[in-house]
């Protein structure tokens, strides 16, 4: 994991962890997607009392911090999903 914090901006950076607007986010044929590296990402914010306003991700755009926080929980509801058997 690489993150990258600039604190006066408030303005986080990582490496392959957090892709907005990425198809491969949840699909199908990965249904857990790159949910862990989101959440493992959210975790380690958390956990270090970041304070982050915006992510810039190596690979997407720039998104408000809330954008992202509401993908990680969007996420995290759609793979906690027991699967169904008919």
């Amino acid at each position: 994991m690489l993150i990258v914090h600039f604190p006066t901006g408030r303005i986080l950076t990582d490496a392959d962890l957090y892709f907005p607007d990425d198809r491969r986010t949840l699909t199908a044929d990965e249904p857990g997607g790159h949910a862990a590296f989101t959440q493992n990402l959210l975790s380690n914010i958390t956990y270090r009392r970041l304070q982050v306003d915006a992510m810039m991700p190596i690979h997407g755009r720039f998104v408000p911090y809330s954008e992202f926080v509401e993908a990680a929980i969007r996420m995290r509801s759609m793979t906690s999903m027991t699967p169904t058997t008919n």
